[in-house]
């Protein structure tokens, strides 16, 4: 053979292999991660933009709706899930809801004095029973209404919505007789909507008068100007306030974000609210003896009328043991969710005991229950 003869030709030619898929990783994940900084983004911007305005301006409302335990639950969930951002962007993650948490945490309503221990104070102790009974007994029984109300054994009952709805209107009744013969031996002090019952002596009772507010949109004059009502009555040689309470709510019954009376029943809403917190301040830092306000003021402990309620006056949560105390809703397919239904006191009573209880299906909202005393 010779030495420039060509010897066959082997194929060295190598089949080409299709590219191995990625490796699944935070690239596969980019619209999770995404999405997660934006919801983390988002909610810190909300807890900012809510502290800032809430209580201060109408505009919040939409805020103030947000149920507290999702400033706790939100950020919890986002530091739970910042491992799906791509490793550059989960200390940002996680930072942002860091400081959500930080920043809501007093909103959530968590109650840290449930693990405190009890005290006793020495004083003259009152049981008090606070209740928004949701139109009295409206459809109901009256008789395990009112046998409802005997079995909390109260010195003083704070009660709201001691009226009948007709339609969309509410409506006046007159109960005095009922309530004489299931409270005999107590005073009835009935204005507008509130009712006031005790076995102490009575030294005097008044509405508090708000101003300014906006024009009536009910023919029953009381029902919307009249929101606290104060009896003073005689405690252990002491003459102590009883302050009953019913805040309206921050919106009306139009349900639909949409629409522009959805709007513009949330700003009536906040300029009828308002005047009535400030004629409570204005009455507790005036008075001079012992307080306690108590009722359905319709806020929640997000809302930043909270802040401007308890300016001289003490929640009474530090006597509760529910680490999640909650009122409102009683009674339909979801468990209580919110706080809506408050007590406080000033500096001149301790409470010693403070209890939610079950409305038994007669109510939206728990009742209150209160032991204090009165130094």
């Amino acid at each position: 053979m010779r030495d420039n003869q060509l010897s066959p030709m082997k194929d060295t030619t190598m089949a080409v292999l299709p590219p191995a898929p990625p490796a699944p990783g935070p690239r596969g994940r980019g619209w999770a991660w995404r999405l997660l900084i934006t919801v983390a983004a988002a909610w810190l911007v909300m807890v900012v933009v809510h502290l800032s305005f809430s209580g201060r301006w109408w505009g919040a409302f939409p805020t103030d709706l947000v149920p507290p335990v999702l400033y706790v639950a939100v950020p919890c969930l986002l530091l739970l899930l910042a491992p799906l951002a791509v490793r550059r962007r989960r200390r940002w993650v996680a930072a942002t809801a860091v400081l959500s948490l930080v920043l809501g945490l007093d909103l959530s309503g968590v109650n840290w004095s449930a693990f405190a221990g009890e005290h006793t104070p020495p004083g003259t102790p009152v049981r008090v029973m606070a209740w928004n009974t949701e139109y009295w007994d409206q459809g109901q029984s009256s008789s395990a209404f009112y046998s409802y109300l005997r079995s909390r054994h109260a010195d003083v009952y704070l009660l709201q919505e001691y009226i009948y709805f007709s339609g969309d209107e509410p409506r006046p009744i007159d109960k005095l007789a009922e309530l004489k013969r299931a409270f005999p031996g107590y005073h009835i002090i009935a204005r507008g909507e509130l009712v006031t019952l005790t076995r102490l002596p009575v030294v005097s009772s008044r509405v508090l008068a708000a101003s300014p507010l906006p024009p009536d949109d009910t023919d029953w004059h009381a029902y919307w100007a009249d929101k606290v009502l104060r009896t003073d009555v005689r405690v252990g040689g002491k003459t102590v306030s009883f302050y009953d309470a019913h805040i309206p709510t921050p919106i009306g019954g139009s349900r639909n974000p949409a629409s522009s009376a959805f709007f513009h029943q949330a700003e009536e809403g906040f300029n009828q609210r308002e005047p009535q917190i400030d004629a409570l301040n204005a009455d507790v830092d005036r008075n001079p003896h012992p307080v306690l306000v108590a009722g359905d003021f319709n806020t929640t402990p997000a809302m930043g009328d909270i802040d401007n309620i308890t300016g001289s006056l003490t929640d009474a949560i530090g006597a509760n043991r529910s680490v999640d105390p909650v009122s409102w809703p009683d009674r339909g397919t979801l468990p209580p969710f919110m706080r809506l239904d408050w007590t406080f006191t000033n500096k001149r009573m301790d409470v010693t005991r403070y209890a939610f209880e079950d409305s038994e299906g007669l109510s939206d909202h728990r009742s209150q229950s209160v032991t204090a005393v009165v130094r």
